[in-house]
């Protein structure tokens, strides 16, 4: 795992506004004011997500001084760094994905029964072919996909599975839903390709889940 980017404290993984600061040679106060733009939006939404992914944190300076710094999460970091473009920023964001992702692993390697290990790959797996599936069917219709896209099919996919349409805990997800999760996803990436509307999908996601469920209770009472 690449401590100097990523660091994991018990079952979570975080880089923090400093690392993020230096790596992409930014200043210190530069980052700040971006993260507290999602703190402090009047969007609820935004404010809500800002809170859950940059947290406030403090440090001591070489001057003996107490700084503030914010603990950030792969999400919050993968928001932040969007806004850092040319081909030099994406090789760095790169390298910090690939140091949430080991650290991930080290945290289920840790934390979780094998069985588990195994779901949340393909749960994770599941990800990237789905949000491929949505510029693809989104650039048929000349559209732009910005992050708000990518967020809110995570959402409805979370939302399927759990009712609540945000931000799922993968430690607070059951085998079984982090089981469903992955499917429901992959069903939803053949239904973006199929060019199917946001609403429609999520009706035939729903629909999917619960069978899905029922499945599962019949060969639960069955054996």
């Amino acid at each position: 795992m690449n401590t100097e980017l990523v660091h994991r404290e018990n079952n979570k993984a975080f880089t923090d506004s400093l690392i993020v600061a230096k790596e992409f040679n930014k200043r210190p106060t530069y980052v700040h004011d971006k993260i507290k733009a999602f703190i402090n939006s009047e969007n609820e939404e935004l404010r809500k997500f800002g809170l859950q992914t940059f947290l406030q944190s403090s440090y001591v300076d070489e001057t003996n001084k107490t700084r503030e710094k914010f603990d950030i999460t792969e999400d919050g970091f993968l928001e932040l760094a969007m806004s850092f473009t040319g081909d030099k920023s994406r090789l760095i964001r790169t390298r910090f994905i690939k140091a949430f992702r080991e650290a991930l692993d080290e945290i289920n390697r840790l934390y979780a029964n094998p069985p588990r290990t195994d779901l949340l790959k393909d749960k994770r797996q599941s990800h990237n072919p789905m949000m491929a599936a949505l510029i693809e069917m989104r650039e048929e219709l000349h559209k732009e996909t910005k992050p708000v896209h990518f967020m809110c099919e995570n959402k409805l996919c979370n939302g399927v599975v759990t009712g609540n349409y945000s931000k799922a805990d993968e430690t607070e997800l059951s085998n079984s839903n982090i089981e469903l999760l992955a499917l429901v996803r992959k069903r939803n990436e053949a239904l973006l390709v199929a060019g199917i509307p946001y609403d429609e999908r999520k009706k035939r996601l729903i629909a999917f889940a619960t069978k899905h469920r029922t499945k599962l209770i019949e060969c639960a009472t069955t054996t």
